[in-house]
């Protein structure tokens, strides 16, 4: 099976971002926070609350005609080392929006 042209861009970006980085977990949170700034300035449209759950960080987004019996999880992968709330708005925004459930 050969694999379409998009993700073969997005598999030679995802290797040249990530390619000989031996960071430190804290080392990979600040540099995760300062590449996720302008994923922040793209949701505007859509507020974002941030709650925190016995230490952890949680974000609600409510889109515009949700049903607030229905409800979206989102668990991210990364074991809490890699990845956060704010590296993943750019792909739960959207969803949240085009499923109407709050997430």
């Amino acid at each position: 099976m050969t694999i379409s042209l998009r993700a073969r861009f997005w598999r030679f970006v995802m290797r040249a971002a990530f390619k000989n980085q031996n960071l430190k977990v804290e080392q990979y949170h600040v540099q995760s926070a300062k590449s996720s700034k302008w994923m922040k300035q793209m949701n505007q449209r859509l507020p974002v609350e941030r709650v925190d759950i016995d230490g952890l960080p949680v974000a609600w987004i409510r889109p515009d005609g949700a049903d607030d019996k229905k409800v979206h999880i989102h668990l991210h992968g990364g074991g809490y080392v890699t990845g956060y709330v704010d590296s993943h708005l750019m792909m739960c925004v959207p969803m949240a929006k085009t499923l109407k459930r709050n997430m």
